[in-house]
C-alpha cells in the first residue's frame, strides 16, 4: 500500500514538473511571411498649395459616413424655401414658425402647403417636408445664423422705461 502511495506521488510531482516545465518554456515566434520589395519613388508628388488642400478638406461634410458633399439640388430647394425660425409643440398643437423676407412669420401645421411643399411631420428638432423633388427636412435656422447681424437693442434703464422699481428693505 505504502509502494503504492509512493508511485502516485511519484507520479503526481512528475506531472506537475512537466506542467510547470512547459508554461514557463517560452514560445518560439510564428514564421513572418515574406515581404514584397516596394519600389521606390523616382520622383516625389508636388505638394499642394495649402488654401487649395484646406478648401478641399473643408468640403467633405466631417459627420457623413462616406464624407461625401450633399447633393445640391437639396440645398437649392432649402434656398428656396423660407426660413425655418422654430417649432412650437405642445398637447394638442404642432406648428412650424417660417420666417419671410418681408418680416412677417408664418405658422403652418401639418398638411399645410409652403411653396409646392407639404408639410409631413413636425418633430421636436425638424420639419419634414414633401414635394415635387423628394421629402426636404428643415432645421430651424435664426437670422444671425443665415449671414445677417442679430436684431439686438439693449434694454433701456427701468426708470426710462417707465418701470416702478422698489428699491427693497433697508
Amino acid at each position: 500500500m505504502i509502494g503504492a502511495r509512493l508511485g502516485l506521488g511519484a507520479l503526481v510531482l512528475a506531472l506537475a514538473a512537466t506542467v510547470a516545465l512547459l508554461a514557463l518554456a517560452p514560445m518560439p515566434a510564428p514564421p513572418l511571411p515574406p515581404v514584397a520589395a516596394r519600389p521606390t519613388p523616382t520622383a516625389s508628388p508636388q505638394p499642394a498649395s495649402s488654401a487649395a488642400a484646406t478648401a478641399r478638406i473643408l468640403a467633405r461634410p466631417l459627420f457623413r459616413p462616406d464624407r461625401r458633399p450633399v447633393a445640391a439640388a437639396a440645398s437649392a430647394d432649402a434656398a428656396l424655401m423660407p426660413r425655418l425660425s422654430g417649432i412650437l409643440r405642445g398637447d394638442a398643437v404642432r406648428l412650424a414658425i417660417f420666417a419671410r423676407p418681408s418680416g412677417k412669420p408664418v405658422l403652418l401645421g401639418e398638411g399645410a402647403q409652403l411653396g409646392g411643399y407639404r408639410i409631413v411631420r413636425i418633430g421636436r428638432r425638424a420639419v419634414l417636408l414633401d414635394g415635387p423633388r423628394g421629402r426636404l427636412r428643415l432645421v430651424p435656422r435664426f437670422a444671425h445664423a443665415a449671414g445677417a447681424a442679430p436684431h439686438a437693442t439693449p434694454p433701456k434703464p427701468a426708470a426710462e422705461a417707465g418701470i416702478l422699481v422698489h428699491p427693497g428693505p433697508r
